[in-house]
């Protein structure tokens, strides 16, 4: 192939085809474009490709020798690109120095189609800037429409360049990290290196570690993987343009600097020993494990050469290890049981994730059981958990692995607690004074113990209840006093129980209400004789005690009764002086049991004794009187005054007849 000893890395598509055949095709080709591209240039004597270059596929760097091209005169080179795929495009050498320059490169692309050329793009920065070919928004990458043959014509500017200095051309496919790529792959036929035998690409990242892991199919085997350091902006090696860093250009023609450089596709060439790998024996797959030299963001160029056979080799350039991120939003702690469980999490991770498993157990992990997340709007991920009972305890892990094989899991826990129910309540609402009332009541859960308080105003009852399996309690109430007692309960809760409390209960007690009535035996009587008062006690209540006012004028008189076991009482009294009398009955109540009670008043009369009355009551009234005198000696006497008296009425009777 023509100017293969001015580019010494060039892989040549022709290799094993006589020098001649190539030579024709090159000379086929300009012929055939020429005519069809000269109009671009706006004049028919320029050629706009000067010599080709049939580099075949993206893979070598191309060496542009001092005076290769002259000024005012190209060079073309011919590349095979896909459809689809990203390709790093730039011219870089010694002639691209800002400040000193006296070379202007520019670059044409141009697509060829059938027998026709399209130009695609120009790209012509002043002088002393590098070339960098991009049809993305950024000029940085250039991504085929199509897959087919592409020329790249380096144009040694006549306005502005004096000299032609070296320089390097480099179209590289471009890849990103952490994901799967595939490459067909043929090594070598009668020792001869095939247009496959050999591939590069390059990738940038920061990360502190680089594996490269591929797989090789039975059919073939890899002689060696290589991985080589081209650039690094801000330790000094190599430069930006449009933002993306580009090779260390005496780096890609082989040279050292450090841990930078030295990049070659020969396979006798330079490697460094700890970014390397090689296969013994076909179908063995190969792994670089390589630890950054440096930090920042560093451009590697990847080389892979094939020994023997063909296949197609799947290989990965991972930069991240970190496990998946899984971040549960708002876990809880504790939930109500018997209802669903909603729960929410996000996986975060740079690659994809390949593989996400829930699964909970609700035994100690004796038992698993798996869930199957969904996505929310917000893109998170939801999983609902099913009713447990209380005093559940749900233990649960969400597992997830990303495209880098790299898994990392949350573990997490909650507890079902339960709602607790309690009622309570007196069997009456209102009740007598003396009277029993029960306090019963339900709690669920059953078989737990309760607090209950019973007041009445300065009067504070507390006990502790026990209830039975199924919650149920009653405690019989005797209430010691009249008034409102209010009543209230609670539950502490348990461990697998919330507390609880119920609403306070009212009980009215009151005092039994008594009425009296009672009756004199007679309206009118005579002065001094004696008055019978009776009465009874509604209802029949023993031994109270009945107060029997007389009241005559501005005099009164009390009178102490007792009910019997009919509640009925007597009373007596004996009016002394004539006039007009009032008799009733009153019960004091004894402040709890009964309450007090007066009968409607009763009107009495007394008058003056009458004559018999008052002679019936002389001998009494005399005996009263003559009581001191009926004792020895004034006896004696007072019978002899009384003899001689009687005999004197009895003589005065006879006469009169």
């Amino acid at each position: 192939m023509e100017n293969w000893s001015r580019a010494p890395h060039i892989l040549l598509v022709f290799r094993r085809a006589p020098l001649l055949k190539i030579a024709v095709t090159a000379l086929v080709l300009t012929s055939l474009l020429g005519s069809s591209i000269r109009g671009a240039w706006g004049d028919e004597n320029v050629d706009p490709f000067g010599g080709i270059t049939v580099v075949r596929e993206p893979v070598p760097a191309v060496v542009i020798e001092e005076g290769f091209i002259p000024v005012g005169e190209a060079h073309t080179y011919s590349y095979r690109l896909e459809k689809g795929h990203t390709y790093h495009v730039y011219l870089s050498g010694e002639w691209a120095d800002p400040e000193n320059h006296a070379t202007d490169y520019d670059l044409y692309v141009y697509e060829y189609d059938a027998y026709s050329s399209t130009l695609l793009s120009t790209h012509t920065e002043a002088a002393g800037l590098l070339e960098q070919v991009g049809n993305d928004p950024w000029g940085r990458f250039f991504t085929p429409d199509s897959s087919g043959l592409y020329y790249i014509t380096v144009r040694n500017d006549v306005l502005e360049s004096l000299a032609a200095e070296p320089g390097t051309l480099m179209v590289l496919e471009s890849i990103q990290t952490n994901e799967w790529h595939e490459r067909w792959m043929e090594g070598k036929i009668d020792e001869e290196p095939q247009p496959t035998t050999f591939w590069s690409y390059e990738f940038t990242t920061t990360a502190p570690r680089i594996r490269v892991q591929i797989d090789v199919p039975d059919t073939l085997d890899m002689y060696e993987a290589r991985l080589y350091a081209m650039a690094n902006p801000e330790a000094g090696i190599g430069e930006r343009i449009r933002g993306i860093p580009v090779a260390w250009e005496p780096g890609l023609r082989g040279e050292l600097k450090g841990s930078y450089g030295g990049f070659n596709l020969d396979q006798t060439g330079f490697r460094h020993v700890g970014a390397m790998a090689s296969c013994e024996r076909s179908g063995e797959d190969m792994v670089i494990d390589y630890t950054a030299q440096a930090e920042g963001e560093i451009l590697y160029h990847l080389a892979l050469i094939a020994e023997y056979g063909i296949g197609s080799i799947e290989f990965i350039v991972q930069t991240d290890f970190d496990p998946p991120n899984v971040t549960v939003l708002d876990p809880p702690e504790i939930v109500e049981a018997h209802n669903p469980t909603p729960l929410e999490f996000e996986v975060n991770e740079q690659t994809e994730v390949t593989g996400l498993e829930f699964s909970y157990s609700t035994d100690g992990g004796e038992t698993l059981r798996t869930l199957n997340p969904s996505t929310t709007g917000n893109g998170t991920l939801r999983v609902k958990f099913p009713p447990v009972n209380p005093g559940t305890t749900v233990e649960y892990i969400i597992e997830a692995e990303d495209a880098m094989g790299n898994s990392g899991e949350t573990l997490g826990s909650f507890y079902a607690m339960g709602t607790s129910t309690l009622e309570i309540g007196f069997s009456e609402e209102e009740l007598t004074a003396g009277e029993e009332a029960e306090i019963r009541g339900r709690l669920n859960p059953g078989g737990e113990s309760i607090n209950v308080s019973i007041i009445n105003g300065d009067t504070l009852i507390n006990m502790t209840l026990a209830t039975d399996p199924d919650g149920r309690f009653n405690y019989p109430f005797k209430p010691t006093a009249t008034g409102n007692w209010t009543l209230q309960a609670s539950f502490n809760g348990s461990e697998a129980y919330h507390a609880a409390y119920t609403e306070p209960v009212n009980l009215t007690v009151s005092s039994l209400q008594t009425s009296i009535a009672c009756s004199l035996d007679l309206e009118t009587v005579e002065s001094g004789k004696t008055v019978a008062v009776t009465g009874s006690l509604d209802p029949e209540k023993p031994d109270v005690t009945v107060e029997i006012s007389v009241i005559h004028g501005n005099e009164s008189e009390k009178i102490i009764a007792k009910t019997d076991s009919l509640g009925c009482f007597t009373g007596s009294f004996e009016p002394p002086t004539k006039g007009e009398y009032t008799i009733n009955a009153r019960v004091i109540g004894d402040g709890f049991l009964y309450a007090g009670s007066e009968s409607a008043p009763l009107s009495l009369t007394v008058v003056e004794p009458s004559l018999s009355t008052t002679l019936t009551r002389i001998p009494g009234a005399l005996m009263g009187r003559a009581a001191p005198f009926l004792k020895p000696p004034f006896l004696y006497g007072i019978i002899g005054v009384v003899g001689l008296a009687g005999g004197g009425i009895v003589f005065y009777l006879r006469r009169r007849e």
